[in-house]
């Protein structure tokens, strides 16, 4: 990309994410981008889908999504849901339709309308829902999106705004009046995550995916963040306190045997990849063995 046609681009660009104008492209896209309602009724629905479909249920049908004002839409799910599973799922729905706002999240049991559990973006953004551990047994829930608006600019910001838009434009029109150096571009649309490779598995701690010989499986944020402690330490023993501390460290305490339970989870898991094997080691805790 020419230098003069990269300054255009940015100058535009920029001015545009506080107008709302579409950026500049040589190319014309032959289907119209969605709207916001519709991205956010076919984010809802694909989570509904995908919670009804890790429960086993593959035939119910999808209620229709609920628009309850300008900006906070509802969709019911007549089932339990995995809670622990949840956000995950409807924040790649929210990726996936490239829906980019702020949003907050709340769940209602059907019957009382009362909420009970809910979480925003920030605190998934940094692994820090609240009761996600907790059982949820409401036989029906409604999962209500609620969308943070965009601030429209204003005063001399706006002026601004509007004079990198001209800017954009008159440099991309009269290449005499930018530099004519090539060089090459250094922007990356692409969000990279960390994969942590091992045993011939795939796993990706921020979206809980492990990917093993093609087949993927989604974790629950309990089953990716013990996971992700035996990745980190392969062969090493990991004793019991060491995980309570790192795993339920923020929770102060555990229930019960809640450290065997899901290490058992985990070895079902696991069970398709016979190089990767959660071993007991009796009075003090773990250890992951990776066979060569």
């Amino acid at each position: 990309m020419k230098l003069r046609l990269l300054i255009s681009v940015l100058f535009y660009s920029t001015g545009c994410l506080f107008l709302g104008c579409q950026v500049f492209s040589p190319y014309v896209s032959e289907i119209p981008p969605l709207d916001e309602e519709e991205s956010v009724n076919l984010a809802l629905r694909q989570t509904a889908h995908n919670l009804y479909f890790i429960q086993g249920d593959s035939t119910s049908r999808i209620p229709p999504v609920s628009k309850e004002s300008n900006n906070k839409y509802s969709i019911k799910v007549e089932q339990r849901i995995r809670y622990d599973t949840m956000p995950v799922l409807l924040n790649q729905a929210i990726l996936d339709y490239k829906i980019k706002n702020d949003y907050h999240v709340t769940i209602s049991s059907c019957e009382k309308k009362e909420i009970l559990l809910g979480y925003n973006l920030l605190s998934f953004e940094n692994r820090q829902i609240p009761c996600l551990s907790r059982e949820h047994q409401a036989l029906c829930n409604i999962i209500t999106l609620t969308l943070k608006k965009a601030q429209t600019s204003s005063g001399i910001f706006g002026y601004l705004s509007v004079l990198m838009v001209f800017i954009g434009f008159v440099s991309h029109l009269y290449p005499k009046l930018s530099l004519k150096e090539d060089v090459p571009s250094k922007l990356d649309p692409q969000q990279s995550f960390e994969v942590l490779h091992l045993g011939g598995s795939d796993f990706t701690p921020t979206n809980l995916l492990l990917v093993t010989n093609g087949d993927e499986k989604i974790l629950t944020f309990r089953e990716g963040k013990l996971l992700e402690l035996f990745f980190r330490n392969p062969n090493q023993v990991l004793n019991r306190d060491d995980i309570q501390d790192q795993v339920w460290g923020e929770e102060g305490v555990i229930v019960g045997r809640s450290i065997d339970v899901f290490v058992s989870r985990l070895r079902k898991i696991l069970k398709e990849n016979e190089k990767l094997n959660i071993k007991t080691v009796h009075g003090i805790g773990y250890r992951l063995e990776v066979n060569s």
